[in-house]
C-alpha cells in the first residue's frame, strides 16, 4: 500500500511541475519581450542579473560539403571522416578557414537562438 501512496505523490508532484514549467516559460517569454521592447540586453536587480544571451548552432549539409570539398585542391576530406563525417571538425575547420582566408565554407549554416540567463546576486 505504501508504494502506491508514494507513486501517487510523485505523479501529483510531476503534474505541479508541469504547471510550474508552463508558468515559468510564460514569465521567461514576458521578461524577454519586455527587455527587447525597452532595448536592453541585461538588467540587474537586488536579487539577480537577467541577461538575454545568444546561442549559435551550426549545422553541416554533408552532401553539399562533400561535393565542395572534392572540388578543392589540396583538401584532405579524410580528416573529417571516421565512419561518418565528423561535423565538429568541419565546424572548427570552417571557423579557421574563415579567419585565415575570409571565405565562408559553403553548406555550413548557423542559426542563432536567444535565451535568458538568471544569475542570483551574491549575498554578503
Amino acid at each position: 500500500m505504501k508504494p502506491i501512496k508514494i507513486i501517487n505523490r510523485y505523479l501529483a508532484l510531476l503534474e505541479k511541475k508541469k504547471e510550474l514549467d508552463i508558468e515559468i516559460e510564460a514569465a521567461r517569454n514576458q521578461t524577454m519581450d519586455e527587455m527587447q521592447r525597452i532595448g536592453v540586453k541585461q538588467l540587474k536587480t537586488d536579487d539577480a542579473t537577467v541577461t538575454i544571451a545568444k546561442r549559435v548552432t551550426e549545422s553541416v549539409n554533408e552532401t553539399g560539403f562533400r561535393i565542395w570539398a572534392s572540388e578543392q585542391p589540396d583538401f584532405e576530406s579524410d580528416i573529417f571522416y571516421i565512419n561518418m563525417l565528423d561535423t565538429k571538425k568541419v565546424k572548427d575547420f570552417s571557423k579557421k578557414h574563415l579567419m585565415e582566408t575570409g571565405e565562408i565554407v559553403p553548406y555550413i549554416t548557423a542559426s542563432e537562438t536567444e535565451y535568458l540567463t538568471v544569475r542570483a546576486a551574491k549575498s554578503e
